[in-house]
């Protein structure tokens, strides 16, 4: 039998059986052989210090709880089992900790523990710092590592955690770069939270403990490997979300767009399979068996998502003259889609089972239709219409009879149970107890108008979307009276929300026009870390870039005030430059020091290498072509009722040039319009315009209009000198692209009938990239055009690489891709 201290309330640990004790007074009492002892006493405890914190290993197993003694002890005692699991080196850590739970002391002592020995006594000695230390913890989810500044962060790579110990109050930078496939989201620990989305992160170490979170977020990849470099995550409206739990979330909306979440980033659907339409609803009975209906032009239809794909399922009776504006996932796994029949002029509702579908009979009259609806059960499936709520008993439709809702225009339903079912119209909110339907009427000096959809978690809370940008509403439910109505206005949100979704009342998303996903905790609406608010919704027109730099720096213009610097790592907002509320149509540059830029109502801006500046045009044509001949030193630019005109190097004023015909108008207006302007020099140089006119100057002076036209029906919308082949690529509408050769012109083969609005290639090749409408890009090796998928279906405006496997692209509604071999 040996001695040992003991304790009243001596805590158990993760260690195999090991249990930690601490007193001031150890009682000293018998132990029995199965049992290892081990002393320690504690030196150096300073004055100060409020918590000793204890922290324990055995053969490099960490005990993850710890232990934290709050009376400054000289003396504990840790008890393990005697047998082979307690048997190695025993490490203990300890920390004097002040009120911010940052350490004033610490020491290490280790032990090596035998099975011939049952009793030790250890000395830990904590040592003073020089300042207080504080822990921070960096978490790493997905492909990507974060160092630190100062010095001591250091995870990635397949390390999910780090840690170090910095002085009390120390500024920490994190840095997590972007990369070409990834991009870093800063989920938690960032101050300001503005940095969500930046390549760094700070942290202010001002508690222990304080932890800070990351996820190297996968970017949205085409097939053929271009990328979305902004926004992150989507920009196109988002129409419905729903999921089967808290992580399982999908969201639906333009362009194919259907989202999925496990807890983490919105990833988009490798097997969506409405190819560029919209997709309008979202509903499942589980995560294995969800349905998506689009119902948008082309070939609408229903699909399935088993778990692992989504499958286009058969089209359902009546097909293609349905309006099909309800999706109904059964408990079952069937679906009912309702609607209306143009065929017929009448409501239609139809199920599906398995992939056969049966028609239903409704019962509504010709001039009604069936609006969205909500399952109660397989039996009881609720539909609002024209003239007010249905009821289907799994055999047929018939009217609810309650007096609340006879002749309303009801368009949204939504329930927990089949006790608690909510309805509304654009402005009215309806309840069912299972009886009857009521009104919720307004109250709390609330005025509710333009709903655009219905939804909740568990109850008893009701959110209504609303067609004003960031505006909700909000229904108290259960004993909430006087006061069961809120209005919400987001901050900052300039969308609407169109629908809402939750696993549970404090757990909501909202989804609306733009990529906009929010997330409601409880307390306080904000948006997801993983869908940035646009840099810019506006089109992207035209770029310039230093080539063969190895940061790939490029500018990109288009929208009022809108100059996005772009870096391997980041996109930003140049601060501080201003369009005079007019966009930039085109851009042309020598250098990183010399860069001119024309827009609308005459605009014309120069940069020097350190600003902008805005040079006088003497026109308020909108102009759309930009040229700069380097030795001597000419400005030219082009634009609307045939203006063209040339500066010099003083840039004191334009001179306008002489053509000898004028330019072709507009078929659709009378204006005589020019549109691109490119060449080798001022000396071979071109300028199109409609019905495939185009002219040109060798002497820098007077344009000529070349004869004969390459064709009097296409416009070029794109000139644009390769500097290897020597040519003037000029391209335009139905994939025309062609070249003058100083007696005629030459067409190339495309393969595609999209019109070409953007070109870029480099020297020491012949091969280039071509951009068009429909995301359409090409890549041309001298000989053959090559389709690449893009993965977006907006138009590619402008083009440039910093070489021809480092190739950027942008275009309408803010998109920018990044292809890199």
């Amino acid at each position: 039998m040996k001695s040992w201290f003991h304790r009243v309330s001596a805590r158990s640990l993760l260690l195999g059986g090991l249990s930690l004790a601490s007193s001031c007074d150890p009682v000293v009492e018998n132990i029995a052989d199965s049992q290892i002892l081990i002393v320690v006493s504690v030196k150096g405890v300073q004055t100060g210090t409020q918590v000793l914190q204890v922290k324990s290993s055995l053969n490099g197993k960490p005990d993850p709880n710890g232990l934290d003694i709050t009376n400054n002890t000289s003396k504990f005692a840790i008890q393990l089992p005697n047998q082979e699991s307690s048997y190695g080196q025993f490490k203990l850590d300890g920390f004097a900790l002040d009120t911010n739970r940052c350490y004033l002391a610490n020491g290490q002592v280790t032990e090596q523990i035998t099975k011939d020995k049952t009793y030790y006594e250890l000395e830990l000695t904590l040592l003073p710092q020089a300042a207080a230390k504080c822990n921070l913890t960096v978490t790493v989810t997905g492909n990507g590592t974060v160092t630190s500044n100062p010095a001591g962060i250091g995870c990635g790579g397949g390390q999910s955690a780090c840690s170090y110990d910095f002085p009390f109050g120390t500024d920490v930078v994190l840095s997590g770069p972007a990369s070409l496939t990834s991009y870093p989201v800063w989920t938690s620990g960032c101050t300001p939270s503005t940095t969500l989305y930046q390549p760094t992160c700070t942290t202010k170490l001002q508690k222990g403990g304080t932890k800070a979170e990351v996820d190297f977020v996968a970017r949205a990849c085409s097939p053929d490997g271009w990328c979305q470099y902004h926004p992150i995550g989507t920009i196109q409206s988002l129409g419905d979300v729903w999921g089967s739990g808290s992580k399982d979330v999908w969201i639906v909306g333009n362009g194919n767009t259907i989202l999925n979440t496990s807890g983490g980033a919105f990833t988009q659907s490798a097997t969506a399979p409405f190819a560029n339409l919209s997709v309008n609803q979202v509903r499942g009975s589980s995560a294995t068996n969800i349905y998506a209906l689009s119902n948008s032009g082309g070939t609408p239809g229903l699909a399935r998502y088993d778990g692992t794909k989504w499958t286009g399922l058969p089209t359902w009776p009546g097909f293609p003259n349905i309006d099909a504006r309800g999706l109904v996932a059964l408990p079952s796994g069937d679906a009912i889609v309702v609607g209306y029949n143009f065929a017929v002029g009448g409501p239609f509702a139809a199920r599906l089972s398995g992939t056969s579908w049966t028609s239903i009979t409704t019962g509504l009259t010709a001039t009604e239709i069936l609006n969205r609806g909500w399952p109660a059960s397989d039996t009881e499936v609720w539909a609002g219409s024209t003239t007010g709520i249905w009821r289907y008993d799994g055999t047929k439709w018939t009217k609810d009879v309650s007096p609340a809702v006879q002749n309303k225009n009801v368009q949204f339903l939504w329930g927990t149970s089949a006790t608690d079912i909510w309805a509304a119209t654009s402005t009215e909110l309806f309840h069912y107890d299972g009886t009857s339907w009521t009104a919720a009427p307004v109250d709390n000096g609330v005025t509710i108008s333009s709903i655009s959809n219905i939804g909740g978690g568990t109850g008893p809370d009701v959110w209504l979307a609303s067609n004003t940008a960031g505006r909700l509403f909000r229904y108290a439910g259960g004993s909430c009276s006087p006061k069961c109505w809120t209005q919400t206005d987001l901050p900052g949100v300039t969308q609407s929300i169109r629908a809402i979704w939750g696993a549970a009342s404090n757990d909501l998303y909202a989804v609306g026009n733009l990529g906009l996903i929010l997330r409601y905790d409880g307390q306080t609406w904000s948006r997801s870390p993983y869908a940035r608010a646009p840099l810019t919704t506006g089109t992207l027109t035209a770029s310039y870039g230093v080539p063969n730099n190895q940061n790939s720096a490029l500018q990109i213009f288009g929208p009022i005030d809108t100059n996005l610097n772009v870096d391997a790592s980041n996109i930003t907002v140049a601060t501080g430059f201003s369009t005079t509320s007019q966009a930039i149509n085109a851009v042309y540059g020598l250098s990183a020091n010399e860069i001119m830029a024309v827009g609308n109502n005459g605009l014309v801006m120069r940069y020097n290498g350190t600003s902008w500046a805005t040079i006088p045009s003497g026109t308020t044509n909108s102009l759309t072509g930009v040229f700069i001949n380097n030795s001597p030193r000419f400005y030219y630019i082009s634009g609307a009722n045939g203006f063209i005109a040339r500066a010099d190097q003083t840039l004191s004023g334009f001179t306008v040039q002489t053509k000898n015909v004028p330019p072709a108008p507009n078929p659709n207006t009378t204006t005589q319009y020019l549109y691109a302007m490119g060449g080798s020099s001022m000396f071979n140089l071109y300028v199109t315009s409609y019905s495939g006119v185009i002219y040109r100057t060798t002497d820098g002076v007077s344009w000529n209009q070349i004869l004969p036209a390459p064709n009097t029906t296409e416009t070029y919308y794109v000139a644009y000198y390769h500097p290897t082949s020597g040519r003037v690529y000029l391209g335009g509408t139905n994939g025309q692209l062609i070249y003058y050769t100083g007696a005629s012109f030459q067409t190339l083969s495309t393969g595609t009938t999209a019109s070409i609005y953007s070109m870029w290639g480099t020297t020491g090749t012949q091969a280039m990239w071509v951009g068009g409408t429909g995301g359409t890009l090409l890549k041309f090796d001298g000989t053959t055009f090559t389709p690449l998928k893009s993965g977006v279906i907006g138009t590619i405006r402008t083009l440039w690489g910093n070489n021809l496997t480092d190739v950027w692209a942008a275009g309408d509604a803010g998109t920018i891709l990044r292809w890199k071999m």
